[in-house]
């Protein structure tokens, strides 16, 4: 288009219209002004059934062939100020700001600085899509063409959303986070409080008041007595030999129990105790820290039999002396 063309263009009037003919849906348009007729003291525009945006941009003459729709004016300027109007237009209108706008104006008439301008919320259209419509030049970005066949109405017409408010959308996902925050602490406290009431749930100790009594492995059989001793009148004692046994950990409960025998027995000890006490050697069975060593590892291995306990205890005192003579040879 020439510049003689251009300016042709600019003296001719255009006018912003509302359409009116369903009460549920309204859209704002800017259109050439000698589209809009009168009929029985009624407002009607005419509407070309193909290449809507071309006939827009050029101001062409209404032909018979075309639509008429029932329409509200809304005021007659030239195309410069055109665009103002139908961005305070779109602005202030009475619809429900979440309703759709339709802008069928083509895109080189109208102005993106304009629009954020003189909307309120900041309504930017997308600079992007713009760019890619007026380098297709397309009726509409989904599928219509200027070359397209369809039957085009004002509500097919180019549709143009308006974004949600950038603030409306930090808050809710502010109070979406909040929202998920407070499920989740519900969560956890039905979880801690399941727990607490569980019966069979025996929490940990601190692992801090647990003396340093039996932490070096006794070598006389006297100070094991003792340390019997100490466990059958206090109950305190029991429950940190427990702790001892339970922290001692293993991949197995073979592992397990004979990490335990070793927090208790030196090899000077072991090599003269035995589970039954055979052999002029020490008995071992009745003694409560089996007991204690025992109820530990089943608490981390709850199939423990009592028959795998025994065999591991014993097999473990047998192999005593060949492990303490291999420390003298070193």
């Amino acid at each position: 288009m020439s510049q003689e063309e251009k300016e042709l263009l600019e003296e001719r009037h255009w006018t912003v219209v509302e359409f009116t003919k369903d009460d549920d849906y309204r859209e704002i348009s800017c259109i050439p002004n000698n589209w809009v007729f009168s009929k029985n003291d009624e407002v009607f525009s005419f509407w070309p059934k193909r290449n809507i945006r071309k006939h827009i941009k050029n101001a062409t003459p209404p032909e018979k062939q075309w639509d008429d729709w029932p329409a509200r004016r809304k005021k007659d300027e030239t195309i410069g100020v055109c665009d103002t109007k139908l961005a305070m237009t779109k602005s202030t209108q009475e619809l429900n700001r979440n309703g759709i706008i339709g802008l069928t104006s083509p895109l080189l008439m109208m102005s993106t600085e304009l629009l954020a301008a003189f909307t309120p919320y900041h309504v930017e259209v997308d600079r992007l899509s713009v760019r890619s419509l007026e380098r297709n030049n397309n009726d509409s970005p989904a599928t219509l063409s200027l070359g397209s066949e369809v039957n085009t109405s004002p509500q097919n017409s180019l549709i143009i959303t308006e974004p949600c408010n950038v603030d409306d959308q930090i808050v809710d996902k502010l109070n979406e986070i909040i929202r998920k925050t407070t499920r989740v602490e519900i969560m956890v406290k039905r979880l801690l409080q399941k727990i607490s009431n569980d019966p069979t749930h025996t929490p940990l100790h601190n692992t801090d008041s647990i003396s340093n009594t039996c932490i070096q492995p006794f070598t006389k059989y006297r100070l094991l007595c003792e340390y019997e001793e100490r466990l059958k009148s206090g109950e305190d004692a029991r429950k940190e030999l427990d702790n001892i046994f339970r922290l001692c950990g293993g991949n197995s409960t073979k592992e397990n129990i004979k990490r335990g025998l070793r927090r208790i027995f030196d090899d000077k000890l072991a090599r003269k105790c035995s589970w039954l006490g055979r052999k002029n050697n020490f008995q071992v069975s009745n003694l409560i820290i089996m007991d204690v060593l025992k109820n530990a590892v089943r608490k981390n291995f709850p199939l423990l039999t009592d028959k795998i306990f025994e065999l591991t205890v014993s097999t473990w005192l047998r192999q005593a002396n060949l492990r303490f003579t291999r420390k003298l040879e070193k």
